[in-house]
């Protein structure tokens, strides 16, 4: 006679057959995804597979950008797509590569023109964004962001760690990310910022216009013992184009130390009006730049790389930065005005990870979630959609 388990508290436990998910909510993002034309994107822009039996580029970035969104860390967490049945039922994910291929797959993306493709693809997104935005004139930051990789073939960065220097260019209001350059740890933040500036200028769709703002690292300028704030005129790389400087000191208790070297901030702008305009224009776009590029380094989980090879890495931060642009553009179309102040942390604790049932009735698939979800599932589904058919060429 086998004898009862001894327990804490009074219930039992038994297996289901039942289709069930924890990601209800990332049903709704892959479903608006799929309406915004991720799947055509992917098809037209990423090169084709070497053979008929290999796995197309939907298939092997649909589940990353889902992985991402959902909370996954590493390739290894690819398992979470791969077990949800429900989810994948629902979002038609029949064929679906293991981690190791999806590491494969970006070896060879990143070697190839599958860069440049992403990229385009990146493009669309933020297309999309702007047009529901509404509005031409932008804010782009560029900065330099550092992500420690302790692989073999990483070089040091200026803070002194191995790693990866990836440049970024974040249009404020608009909360996306327009262009990103992957680059080697040894390579300086202010390198080539004024190429990377007109990049990101050519991936504004026409008739749209940006200020252009850069912080530059403290270790690249030296102190100016008489002021807390001094401008000056800058011409990057030996061109023509010059840029305003304003240099910032903060006020703390190090200044009062001799030993203590003074921190600064330098602001470089191609802004008009007073320096205190373009202080307060910055602190108001800027900064709140500066979170939206943590929100995508660590809440989309690109701040560990998953690949011993830079190519491959660079490939993956691509996907991290569509995965984030697309979580963007569905926020503002699906989500209600409670919503827009949420980064993907939250949002991902309230709605993508709400649990659900998937049954069969009447011949269709249902989607079952608790009572006091439901009513919400049905209203992003309906502004989902709305705004998919306003966006639609």
């Amino acid at each position: 006679m086998q004898k009862m388990a001894r327990t804490v508290l009074p219930f039992k436990l038994a297996a289901t057959e039942e289709s069930m998910t924890t990601q209800s909510g990332l049903v709704l993002l892959g479903e608006f995804a799929q309406g915004a034309g991720l799947h055509r994107w992917l098809e037209r822009e990423m090169p084709k597979p070497g053979s008929g039996h290999a796995y197309t580029a939907t298939e092997h970035v649909l589940p990353l950008i889902l992985m991402l969104t959902g909370g996954g860390r590493s390739l290894e967490d690819l398992r979470m797509v791969h077990g949800d049945s429900a989810l994948r039922r629902l979002l038609h994910l029949d064929h679906l590569p293991s981690s190791d291929a999806a590491g494969d797959w970006l070896r060879r993306a990143g070697e190839s023109k599958g860069l440049a493709g992403l990229d385009r693809v990146n493009q669309r997104v933020v297309e999309r964004r702007l047009r529901k935005f509404g509005r031409t004139a932008h804010t782009l930051d560029i900065d330099a962001t550092q992500i420690i990789a302790e692989k073999h073939s990483t070089e040091w960065t200026y803070k002194g760690e191995r790693g990866y220097m990836p440049m970024v260019g974040h249009l404020a209001e608009a909360e996306v990310v327009i262009h990103d350059d992957f680059r080697a740890g040894n390579v300086a933040p202010a390198s080539a910022n004024l190429d990377f500036v007109k990049a990101c200028e050519a991936r504004l769709p026409k008739d749209h216009t940006l200020a252009a703002i850069a912080a530059i690292p403290e270790s690249a300028w030296t102190r100016y013992a008489d002021c807390a704030v001094a401008e000056t005129v800058h011409s990057m790389e030996a061109t023509h184009k010059a840029f305003r400087l304003i240099v910032v000191r903060p006020r703390h208790q190090a200044d009062l130390l001799e030993e203590e070297r003074p921190r600064y901030h330098v602001i470089a702008s191609n802004q008009t009006g007073s320096t205190a305009d373009v202080l307060i224009w910055y602190r108001q776009r800027g900064e709140y730049s500066e979170n939206g590029v943590k929100d995508l380094k660590i809440g989309f989980g690109i701040e560990r790389m998953p690949c011993g090879q830079e190519s491959a890495n660079a490939a993956f931060f691509q996907i991290g930065v569509i995965a984030h642009n697309l979580f963007v553009l569905f926020k503002h179309s699906a989500l209600g005005d409670g919503w827009q102040r949420h980064r993907i942390a939250t949002v991902r604790w309230r709605l993508f990870q709400v649990p659900g049932r998937l049954i069969r009735h009447a011949g269709a698939w249902v989607l079952k979630v608790a009572a006091t979800f439901a009513e919400n599932f049905a209203d992003i589904r309906a502004r989902g959609y709305a705004t998919l058919h306003e966006l639609a060429p």
